[in-house]
């Protein structure tokens, strides 16, 4: 499946460039306001106009207006199902700045690909919640229920003023493990007398604005990442049950949720489409490496779900597919796949960035002339990372699954790679 988010520019390009045929599918919403554009009907592309007040669950006046709001759902969850068995180009234009666009997109990549967070995990993009909710409820019921994550861990998000609560009540036992963030600037909660284990870190809110103007770089900030890490690593594998906290139990602990759960059992989502929560993305990346990195140096491949991440066979097959329709000429090898990296069980790490035709021809049928699936015991595959294709903003692995480390470092996590599958020779080609 190809899905594109396009801007109103590029959309309009692509409609003037005579490049929307009957092989791609378009769910436009306009502003009821604004109307339909003109340039909407030159288009010989299957169409799909949703007329839309961006709203999300806020504006909602009680919880009856759920079930009232965004009708249109269920027509455009067949819109979808159809375009997608014939094979059409989705295409989710932002033609007013609604996030209902990206919320929708959202949707599509979480039943189709399981990559949802894809859209909610990208500082770039603000999707709306409350119609990703009503696109992927409506999916669910013209095409059938997905499968949910098994959740191998049990995990709790919190405020301040209820964790002290909880302090109090004495029902922080042994079992428990917590996480309590405050900002820089306060006292931590204090939880003497509990019996739980207890890690406390001074880390204020901060969006990536904010970050850059203070420290100057994202390295600089969530410094005791690794540390948490390892801290919710050696109390997953006593089976605690993990509370986050924070001052509202909204931004940072969520955030701390989510990356647990997508780490555990690749449901980070569940946390960001929450209307309780609005997860601060750059904790969530930071704290996703750090127990990637974690997770590789400790073997916890018990305690994870093992969906959550494809094999080597799938990878493989995803690379030979790409090579093969550069060869026949379907692709024609810009964008797409451009940097792999593979260990053999020879022990080398191939590492390609192949920006072009030539010279993934020339390195891929090398490299397929001497190993084949069994050769190989990891696979890490990254895309060229266009804003229009939300879905290959992240790299993919066999150890982890998707990596959304963002603008995080990865140093550390391909270090623990190399490190685990012994390495002892490289071979780089860019």
């Amino acid at each position: 499946m190809k899905l594109s988010v396009l801007s109103n520019d590029d959309f309009h390009m692509r409609i003037n460039n005579n490049e929307l045929n009957d092989n791609t599918a378009v769910i436009c919403f306009y502003s009821r306001a604004l109307g339909k554009s003109k340039e909407l009907m030159k288009s010989d592309a299957r169409m799909l106009l949703i007329p839309y007040d961006d709203w999300d669950y806020d504006d909602l006046v009680c919880e009856d207006d759920y079930d009232f709001y965004f009708p249109k759902a269920r027509k455009t969850a067949e819109f979808i199902r159809s375009a997608v068995a014939d094979g059409c180009e989705l295409i989710c234009p932002d033609d007013c700045g609604s996030t209902a666009t990206l919320g929708c997109a959202a949707a599509i990549l979480e039943y189709y690909e399981g990559r949802g967070l894809d859209i909610f995990a990208n500082e770039s993009y603000i999707p709306n919640k409350l119609v990703y909710r009503k696109v992927y409820d409506a999916l669910c019921e013209v095409c059938g229920q997905k499968p949910q994550p098994e959740n191998t861990i049990e995990i709790a998000i919190t405020s301040c003023n209820k964790m002290q609560k909880l302090i109090h009540s004495g029902k922080l036992g042994e079992d428990t493990a917590v996480i309590s963030f405050h900002d820089i600037a306060e006292s931590p909660i204090y939880f003497g007398g509990t019996k739980a284990s207890v890690l406390t870190l001074a880390l204020d809110d901060l969006g990536p604005t904010e970050i850059s103007e203070r420290y100057g770089s994202l390295t600089r900030y969530f410094t005791k990442a690794g540390m948490l890490a390892q801290f919710i690593v050696a109390m997953a594998a006593k089976g605690k049950k993990i509370i986050c906290q924070c001052e509202m139990g909204m931004s940072r602990s969520a955030a701390c949720a989510a990356a647990i759960l997508q780490y555990y059992c690749g449901s980070g989502i569940s946390i960001f489409t929450d209307k309780r929560y609005c997860p601060n993305r750059i904790v969530f990346q930071k704290l996703f490496a750090a127990l990637c990195t974690a997770g590789v140096q400790a073997d916890v491949s018990q305690r994870r779900t093992q969906a959550a991440k494809p094999t080597v066979s799938e990878l493989y097959d995803v690379m030979a597919q790409e090579y093969a329709d550069i060869v026949s000429g379907k692709n024609d090898g810009y964008g797409g796949l451009i940097s792999y990296m593979i260990v053999t069980k020879d022990k080398i790490l191939h590492g390609y960035d192949l920006w072009n035709s030539d010279l993934k021809i020339s390195v891929l049928k090398h490299f397929f002339e001497r190993y084949g699936k069994d050769d190989i015991e990891y696979i890490c595959l990254g895309y060229w990372r266009e804003q229009s294709m939300p879905q290959h903003g992240s790299d993919i692995d066999t150890e982890t699954g998707v990596l959304y480390f963002g603008n995080c470092s990865e140093y550390g996590y391909f270090k623990a790679i190399k490190s685990k599958y012994g390495v002892t020779q490289e071979d780089w080609v860019d």
